[in-house]
């Protein structure tokens, strides 16, 4: 079992049906996090790219980086796997072009019943809070079958920032 630890890491949403639920975040993309996670070269310039590999049978422990704004303390859930890992691009405030971070966007799944609305739960108390995630699972080259939703291709979404520089991109009006 691997231990990774996301820092920076924000709840952006929670998705459920009747078989399961998706809990989709974003975190600092860090040497550590890059290490072992088994990614040996990270693109300089890359918006939007995707990663290889999945984190299965995984246990998180998400504490808000303010302590006071969750009443439980932190987050605890048991996801069947974590992938989806894709590599954002992002202009630091007030550097005008000059400075850039990238941000790492990833899913989880899950099935254990309490979970989505531990999440929402989160979403109302800590909102856009960062924290630190402490993920505990099997790091593999991709998801375990049956894992994630098969029909189901969809990718964390890009928020704020990193959507308007890519509706930018897309148009042709880049900065």
């Amino acid at each position: 079992m691997a231990v990774v630890m996301f820092s920076g890491t924000r709840l952006l949403e929670v998705r459920r049906n009747t078989k399961r639920g998706t809990l989709v975040f974003s975190a600092d993309l860090t040497p550590s996090v890059a290490k072992v996670m088994g990614w040996t070269e990270l693109p300089d310039k890359c918006i939007g790219s995707k990663m290889a590999g999945a984190i299965n049978a995984a246990s998180l422990i998400f504490a808000p980086k303010q302590k006071d704004l969750f009443g439980a303390g932190e987050f605890r859930a048991e996801c069947q796997t974590l992938a989806h890992f894709q590599i954002v691009r992002l202009e630091i405030e007030q550097s005008r072009g000059k400075g850039f971070r990238h941000e790492i966007r990833f899913s989880g799944t899950f099935h254990a019943e309490g979970v989505a609305a531990l999440a929402e739960s989160w979403l109302i108390s800590v909102g856009e809070g960062q924290g630190q995630l402490r993920v505990t699972g099997i790091i593999a080259e991709s998801a375990e079958p049956g894992g994630e939703d098969d029909d189901d291709d969809s990718e964390p979404p890009l928020t704020g920032d990193a959507k308007a520089e890519h509706a930018a991109r897309a148009s042709g009006k880049a900065k």
